[in-house]
C-alpha cells in the first residue's frame, strides 16, 4: 500500500432524511412494529435530498512516518 492521499467524506441530509432513517433503524424494544413515515399528502413516499462530498488531501511526511513505521499500523505493510 503506498500512501500519498487522504479522502475525507462529507454526507448531509435533510431533517425528514434524518427522521426516516431514525424511523428505519430496528426496533430494541418489544414492540416490533416499525411506523410508516411519509412527507407527501395523498400518498406514501419521501421527498428529501441527501448530499455526499469527497474531498482527497495529501498526507503530511509526519503522517506517513508513522502509518510505515508505527507499531499499531506494522500489520497494514504501508510503504513509501
Amino acid at each position: 500500500r503506498y500512501v500519498d492521499s487522504a479522502g475525507i467524506m462529507f454526507t448531509s441530509g435533510s431533517d425528514d432524511f434524518n427522521t426516516y432513517i431514525q424511523l428505519s433503524q430496528p426496533p430494541l424494544g418489544i414492540n416490533q412494529d416499525v411506523p410508516s413515515f411519509s412527507d407527501l399528502e395523498n400518498g406514501v413516499g419521501l421527498f428529501t435530498c441527501r448530499h455526499t462530498q469527497t474531498n482527497y488531501e495529501r498526507v503530511g511526511s509526519n503522517v506517513i512516518d508513522t502509518l510505515v513505521h508505527g507499531a499499531a499500523y506494522a500489520g497494514l505493510n504501508f510503504q513509501f
